[in-house]
């Protein structure tokens, strides 16, 4: 069979390549070829049904095996699957993001809290200043006054 397609492939890695399968109730039998090249797996797959259809009918002196479908060129790969690789990504990306904050929280040091203080040094608080935000002692200008 190797022999008829011209092309410069070794039998066992033709054979890694090539899927044989019966369909479920039928007596049909699909051939599916992998190759990186479309033309080529077109060629190849074409060839072993003729070859076994050629075999058949004389090994068990059948003649009513006929091709059903005549394989055709791929237009696009058929491997990729963009839905599983967004969600692959997308899960990568979660595992990854939750590592970088656990992480992130587990070697900060800085002080937040009095606890914070009382569990580090083993010394109590006695004086806390409390933080004031957008304190202002300009009286005129909170009221939108002109200043002078």
């Amino acid at each position: 069979m190797v022999s008829n397609l011209n092309i410069d492939v070794s039998e066992e890695e033709l054979r890694k390549n090539i899927s044989v399968t019966a369909k479920d109730e039928t007596e049909v039998i699909q051939i599916t070829v992998s190759n990186e090249n479309a033309a080529y797996a077109a060629k190849i797959a074409n060839e072993i049904a003729k070859v076994f259809s050629e075999m058949v009918s004389e090994i068990y002196n059948i003649d009513n095996i006929h091709i059903v479908d005549e394989a055709e060129v791929a237009s696009v790969p058929s491997n990729i699957n963009h839905v599983k690789d967004v969600l692959i990504f997308a899960l990568a990306g979660l595992v990854i993001a939750i590592m970088y904050v656990l992480i992130a929280n587990m070697l900060d040091t800085t002080i937040k809290t009095p606890e914070d203080i009382e569990k580090g040094f083993g010394l109590p608080v006695l004086v806390s200043i409390p933080l004031i935000e957008n304190f202002n002692t300009d009286k005129k200008a909170k009221k939108g006054g002109k200043r002078r």
